[in-house]
């Protein structure tokens, strides 16, 4: 017992830097709903139909009511040229 208390007043300064490194470190990793629309129109005016539409994709993973995201996935595949799948959302309404 003394040794593993001698061990841990050893070692308190390294653990508390590295506790207070991920703590720093951890929110970086949550994306919003918001951030990926915003990536999605950025790539959608750049024309990068693909990117944008798994932008659209992600940001409807975290808030699936949102008709504007919907609208602005339709948009993007139309202008992609994927007009059957187009048609397939159109199906699945959103109430607003």
């Amino acid at each position: 017992m003394k040794q593993f208390l001698q061990l841990t007043t050893e070692y308190r300064p390294s653990v508390f830097l590295l506790l207070l490194g991920l703590s720093f470190t951890a929110p970086s990793f949550a994306q919003t709903a918001q951030s990926y629309r915003q990536r999605a129109i950025e790539l959608a005016r750049n024309k990068s139909w693909d990117q944008a539409i798994a932008s659209y994709h992600k940001a409807l993973d975290l808030e699936p009511n949102d008709s504007e995201t919907h609208y602005n996935l339709a948009l993007a595949l139309k202008y992609k040229g994927d007009h059957s799948c187009v048609r397939r959302r159109n199906r699945k309404r959103v109430p607003v």
